[in-house]
């Protein structure tokens, strides 16, 4: 996992980065990792969606959305679209009332975000907000780390 801070380090210098946007929907159990250049522009963003059964580690989930925002700069494209009938496609041994949480989960973070690993995405609100912002801010739905 520390390899991963070593690139982002290197990529904050190599693309004039400011300090990446980090955030956390509780409801849905989201880890975002926003890298926006200087100017404002958003140039990437990673997503990652905790399933209902694995047991939730935040710095694992923001090593996985920075991985994935890093990818997205790497390949200069977006991948990886967020599919909500994952666990539902195929016949599974997940319990059922899981599989709707996870199913649910994954709906949410396909509606506000669409892919996981996202180049030049477009800020949704809270972002927009969250840019100009430069300290620590904690509110009932989110925890931001700037």
């Amino acid at each position: 996992m520390a390899n991963i801070y070593v690139q982002l380090e290197q990529a904050l210098e190599q693309y004039d980065l400011r300090d990446p946007i980090f955030y956390f929907e509780h409801e849905n159990q989201t880890a975002v990792c926003l890298l926006v250049k200087r100017n404002g522009t958003a140039l990437a963003r990673g997503v990652s969606v905790c399933s209902p059964f694995d047991h939730y580690d935040k710095e694992v989930g923001r090593a996985i959305a920075i991985g994935r925002a890093l990818r997205a700069i790497k390949k200069m494209d977006t991948t990886e679209e967020i599919n909500p009938n994952r666990f539902t496609e195929h016949k599974s041994f997940y319990p059922r009332n899981k599989e709707i949480e996870a199913h649910q989960r994954l709906d949410k973070a396909r509606i506000s975000f669409g892919y996981k690993s996202c180049y030049l995405p477009r800020k949704t609100r809270f972002e927009l907000w969250l840019v100009d912002k430069k300290q620590f801010i904690t509110c009932q739905k989110f925890t931001i780390r700037l």
